[in-house]
């Protein structure tokens, strides 16, 4: 995002709270020039909530929270904490079924075709 390469030292200092997952993210996005989104080397994404305080407070929570239930490299594609209540996550979406074409009975076409 716009800036992000002058808060690389606020980003490296962000990181340094929880070094588990530090060695984890591959890229780190700089949101609306007033948050981080973290994405990890298994294709998730952790969005954090403004502030340094707040930011580091909700990432070292996920840390402790990856430490217990491993939650990375599942079927969860996003991790949002900006709400210092919850976190929500993201599934992968499911692919949808595919039904299994029945035999459709004839048209009237079909029919005429057939005599």
């Amino acid at each position: 995002g716009e800036n992000a390469n002058k808060r690389a030292v606020q980003l490296r200092a962000l990181l340094d709270e929880a070094p588990a997952l530090a060695e984890q993210v591959t890229a780190a996005r700089w949101i609306g020039n007033r948050r981080w989104n973290l994405e990890f080397k298994t294709g998730e994404t952790l969005e954090l909530p403004e502030g340094k305080t707040e930011a580091a407070t909700a990432l070292v929570k996920f840390a402790r929270m990856e430490g217990i239930n491993r939650l990375l490299g599942r079927d969860i594609i996003n991790f949002d904490m900006r709400d210092p209540r919850f976190m929500y996550l993201r599934r992968t979406p499911k692919a949808e079924p595919q039904s299994a074409k029945k035999d459709e009975p004839a048209t009237k076409k079909d029919k005429a075709s057939e005599g």
